[in-house]
């Protein structure tokens, strides 16, 4: 035994093949060992809820769970506290490493400007779907005398004409002035006076 552990030791390629995979088993452990060091095996955090706070409030609960945050996105919504966190990723509960970033979307101070789009002469529902297009709330409507029903004659708010391309808040709910389809028209009313005076000329005679 110990003549072949000799020769083994001795033959230059048994010794080069020996070396390396000592070298490897060494780099391997390295590797491992530098791994678990760097992805924290096994230190988790829970992510806390953030939810519906100011980012100023938000921030140092995040700090004392080592979690870092991003704000990434923000969008208005009626009713909630200006500059509240809207919403996170990942959601809370969840667990994750330490230094995690925490996405936030946070409310707007104001809703985003839109102009009012060329509605006239479009029917209710055209208009009313191209609005809600734009981002406008769904419009009210009010009927107004016209020989032409629910054709859109305009657009009003608190009872005042709205030119288009006029810049309003997103939330802002707009009123169509829509045709009722009972009004008479010029025609009809020469038509029914030249009838009226042949009735009056019939009962003189």
């Amino acid at each position: 035994m110990k003549k072949i552990l000799l020769f083994l030791g001795n033959h230059p390629i048994i010794k080069n093949l020996i070396f390396i995979f000592i070298t490897m088993i060494v780099l391997v452990a390295i590797l491992l060992y530098w791994l678990n060091i760097y992805t924290q095996h096994g230190k988790s955090v829970t992510v806390p809820n953030v939810q519906r706070l100011s980012v100023q409030d938000a921030a140092p609960i995040l700090a004392h769970n080592h979690l870092r945050y991003e704000i990434i996105d923000s969008i208005y919504v009626s009713g909630a506290a200006p500059g509240s966190i809207l919403e996170q990723i990942p959601q809370e509960g969840l667990k994750v490493k330490e230094g995690r970033t925490i996405f936030l979307t946070i409310n707007a101070t104001s809703a985003r400007k839109i102009s009012i789009p060329d509605v006239k002469d479009m029917s209710l529902r055209q208009a009313s779907a191209l609005l809600i297009a734009q981002g406008f709330p769904e419009p009210d409507i009010q009927y107004v005398s016209s020989e032409y029903k629910d054709l859109v004659l305009g657009v009003s708010l608190n009872g005042k004409n709205m030119e288009r391309g006029a810049k309003l808040s997103a939330d802002t709910h707009l009123t169509l002035l829509v045709g009722d389809g009972y009004a008479v028209s010029p025609a009809d009313s020469l038509l029914n006076d030249s009838l009226s005076t042949q009735t009056e000329e019939g009962w003189l005679e």
